[in-house]
């Protein structure tokens, strides 16, 4: 290993031998890229010192129904697959991080933020097809990402990566974009492309399942994040919209209207 400023406990359960530039591992393969991949590269590094105020309004929707299932966290060995800014892990106050994300400029930024993690190791690679030591993790997380892998086999692929990544009892938490009731009326495409040109893919719950069961054994899917009808009009504080998220999750008809899946997996080797 060259460089330095790595943590040594994520050094040792690498797959290979690290470059470490600047604090951060670099393992990114540029050549064997796929085109989606290598064209998003360039749009999340555009992105990187704006992301996190331009979710910033959702974040009581989202990250404390995203990050719940994860705990206890503290002192456990957690793994971000497109970790991005870590407008989500940074929130895992105590426990050790490692980081993963095609966006350099993204993981600059996640570096230099004032988090309370117990350590925090970040690797410049594609997440999608990042492999480390196998059951090297209590826990694992992939913050809408997974919508952005462009074909199923590729997907299935990644998900036994993770699979092999955790320990016996390990977690596994995704959020995912949610074909939802505004769209399915609206009749609005699963698939297509941001204007940035990064590839989506809308999942109904039940093709979500499908595909995360053909890799993990025991599967949960929630609908988070989520906003009422005509609740925008209402002009309601980040706060108390998240908390109306919250108390709608579990209601029929009501969790329709979530703009994420929540994926929980369970690990049993």
């Amino acid at each position: 290993m060259s460089g330095n400023g790595f943590p040594p406990e994520f050094a040792e359960i690498l797959s290979r031998e690290l470059v470490v530039k600047d604090g951060i591992a670099e393992m990114l393969d540029e050549a064997s890229l796929y085109p989606e991949a290598a064209d998003e590269v360039s749009s999340r590094d555009k992105e990187a010192l704006d992301y996190d105020v331009k979710l910033s309004v959702r974040e009581y929707k989202e990250i404390p129904s995203t990050i719940k299932p994860l705990y206890p966290w503290a002192d456990k060995l957690v793994i971000d697959y497109g970790c991005g800014t870590g407008r989500v892990s940074s929130k895992l106050a105590g426990a050790r991080v490692l980081g993963v994300d095609i966006s350099r400029k993204s993981l600059k930024v996640f570096q230099y933020k004032d988090v309370p993690l117990k350590s925090l190791g970040l690797v410049h690679a594609d997440s999608t097809t990042f492999k480390v030591r196998p059951k090297s993790f209590d826990r694992a997380l992939c913050a809408q990402v997974y919508e952005h892998i462009p074909e199923r086999a590729r997907r299935i692929a990644f998900l036994k990566n993770v699979h092999e990544a955790l320990k016996d009892d390990g977690v596994f938490v995704a959020t995912v974009y949610h074909h939802d009731l505004r769209r399915s009326m609206a009749k609005e495409p699963q698939e297509g492309r941001h204007p940035s040109g990064i590839f989506y893919h809308y999942f109904t719950s039940s093709e979500l399942e499908e595909e995360f069961r053909f890799v993990f054994p025991d599967v949960s899917i929630q609908t988070i994040d989520i906003t009422l009808p005509l609740e925008a009009r209402l002009k309601l504080s980040p706060k108390t919209g998240g908390l109306i998220s919250c108390l709608a999750e579990p209601v029929p008809l009501l969790n329709r209207f979530g703009h994420l899946l929540r994926v929980v997996a369970k690990v049993r080797h």
